[in-house]
């Protein structure tokens, strides 16, 4: 498919008042070549990045006790690299049954290379780890692949620095739910890449991983696609996998069912007669209304947050504000 052209403008960013200098927006070239799907023209991630770093890790966590049974259940682990501070939470969860060294490779106050790895290209992160010197029984890389332009030589560069019958836990964000079904809310400017079970396994089987069992996590808002990644052939037979890579034909334009998507949202904002109130403002809430151009039709932003109450979205003239501000509700 030629490049599928977006025009987006940050998520998340709350201002003072409705005048107030808004960040610039930016384009956003979606490409899908078979079953990958990636921007063509990638803006630098740093662009995006608060001035303090994504300091806080938003990824979804319930699914982590289950994970770290499976890894458990490989052998004894006696250390193990954490790529980055969304890491730490598996990590832990795994010493407290059995005690391990912990190794992180980027984090804010003891990473081994560096603080955060946006700030770093694959290029640096392959130099770093070329020669170095400690192997791992385990290495953790969560929600953070799909954030380089090179996943698969970022997988080959952390390899080196897995034992010879090590185990690689990866995971990522999951498009198929949403994005290859035609919702464009999860096209994250962040983003480079957006994986399904059958993407993300081709990239980790190009790296030079030798076996891999692939699950899926969750049914909310952005399922994960959790790899366990073996060097070892006898370790990955000891895991059952049950839910087998879809090879189904997802060649369906991703193009069309987008506009559909949106298409259909603002035929219903130009329709309807009644007042409208958006519940909670983050990043999806921001993404829809910037995609839909709701900012037309729409009477109200709504959180309970206290600390977003009074504070602007882009493009959008109304104060968020609380429920309890609003009159005759029975009319929205």
């Amino acid at each position: 498919m030629s490049d599928l052209i977006f025009q987006f403008q940050p998520t998340g960013k709350l201002y003072p008042n409705a005048n107030y200098k808004k960040y610039p927006s930016h384009k956003l070239y979606l490409k899908k070549k078979g079953n990958l799907l990636f921007q063509s023209k990638p803006n630098d991630v740093k662009e995006f990045k608060p001035s303090s770093g994504w300091e806080e890790s938003n990824e979804p966590e319930y699914h982590l006790d289950d994970v770290a049974g499976k890894i458990i259940s490989f052998g004894k682990i006696k250390r193990i690299l954490c790529f980055s501070y969304k890491d730490i939470t598996l990590a832990i969860r795994i010493n407290k049954n059995h005690p391990v060294i912990i190794d992180c490779l980027f984090d804010k106050k003891v990473g081994l290379i560096g603080k955060f790895p946006e700030d770093f290209s694959e290029d640096y992160i392959n130099q770093k780890l070329s020669n170095y010197p400690v192997k791992y029984d385990l290495i953790i890389f969560r929600h953070y692949l799909e954030h380089f332009k090179s996943p698969k030589l970022l997988i080959k560069s952390i390899k080196k620095c897995l034992k010879e019958k090590g185990s690689m836990y990866i995971e990522v964000p999951d498009c198929s739910k949403f994005i290859v079904q035609g919702n464009p809310l999860f096209l994250w400017e962040q983003h480079l890449y957006y994986f399904t079970k059958e993407s993300i396994w081709k990239i980790i089987k190009d790296s030079g991983i030798k076996d891999c069992k692939i699950y899926k996590y969750g049914k909310d808002i952005e399922p994960s696609i959790c790899c366990f990644c073996f060097n070892d052939y006898e370790k990955s037979n000891q895991m059952i996998d049950y839910s087998k890579i879809d090879k189904s034909n997802n060649e369906l334009s991703i193009e069309i069912n987008f506009c559909k998507y949106i298409d259909s949202w603002k035929k219903f904002f130009q329709l309807s007669n009644r007042k409208k109130i958006i519940l909670g403002i983050g990043h999806n809430a921001d993404r829809f209304i910037q995609i839909t151009e709701a900012h037309k039709y729409i009477d109200y932003l709504v959180d309970d947050d206290i600390n977003k109450q009074g504070k602007f979205l882009n493009n959008f003239d109304k104060p968020i504000t609380s429920l309890e501000m609003i009159k005759n509700l029975k009319n929205y």
